[in-house]
C-alpha cells in the first residue's frame, strides 16, 4: 500500500518510489566509494612520500659525514704538516753549523713522510668518495624505481577511479531494466 503525499494527496505509484530509493542509494554509494579511493591513495602517497624522506636523509647524513670526516682528515693533515715543517726549522736552525748535510737529509726525509702521508690521506679521501658516489647512484636507481612505481600506481587509480562510475552506470541500467522487466 503506497502511502499518500502529505502536500497533495496523492498516493505515488510503487515504481516511482523504487526508482527514487534507487538514485538516493546510487548516489550514497557512489560517495562512498570515491571517498574510500581517495582514502587509501593519499594512505600509499603518505607511505611513499615518506619513505623517499627517509632515503633521502639517510643520504645526506651520509655525505655529510663524509664531508666532516674529509674535513677533519685534512686539517689533521695540515697541522702535521705545520708542525712538522716547525719542527724541522728548529732542528736546522740549532744545528745548522755543525751539521749542515744532515739538516737538509732530515728535511728531505720529513717532506717524503708529508709527501707519503699526503698521498695515502688523498687515496683515503679518494676511496671514500667513490664509495658515497655508489651509495648516491644506487639510492638514485632506488628512488627512479620508486617513482615508477608511483606512475604505474597512479595510472591504475586514474583507471578504477573513472572505470566506477561507468560501472555504476551499467549496473544501474541493469537493476531499471531488471526491475522493469
Amino acid at each position: 500500500m503506497s502511502l499518500p503525499n502529505v502536500n497533495t494527496g496523492e498516493t505515488p505509484q510503487p515504481l516511482v518510489q523504487i526508482q527514487e530509493m534507487n538514485k538516493k542509494k546510487k548516489a550514497d554509494l557512489e560517495n562512498s566509494l570515491l571517498k574510500e579511493a581517495l582514502m587509501i591513495s593519499n594512505e600509499n602517497c603518505n607511505k611513499l612520500i615518506q619513505q623517499q624522506n627517509t632515503l633521502v636523509a639517510d643520504l645526506i647524513s651520509q655525505v655529510e659525514s663524509v664531508k666532516e670526516s674529509n674535513d677533519w682528515h685534512e686539517a689533521q693533515l695540515e697541522s702535521n704538516t705545520n708542525r712538522a715543517i716547525r719542527e724541522i726549522r728548529q732542528i736546522t736552525e740549532s744545528e745548522r753549523t755543525f751539521k749542515e748535510q744532515v739538516g737538509k737529509e732530515i728535511s728531505a726525509a720529513a717532506r717524503a713522510v708529508a709527501s707519503e702521508a699526503t698521498g695515502y690521506v688523498r687515496e683515503q679521501i679518494d676511496e671514500s668518495t667513490r664509495e658515497a658516489k655508489k651509495e648516491l647512484s644506487a639510492c638514485a636507481e632506488e628512488l627512479s624505481k620508486q617513482r615508477r612505481e608511483f606512475q604505474t600506481q597512479g595510472l591504475f587509480r586514474k583507471i578504477l577511479f573513472w572505470a566506477t562510475p561507468a560501472l555504476l552506470l551499467v549496473q544501474t541500467v541493469i537493476l531499471a531494466f531488471l526491475l522493469i522487466t
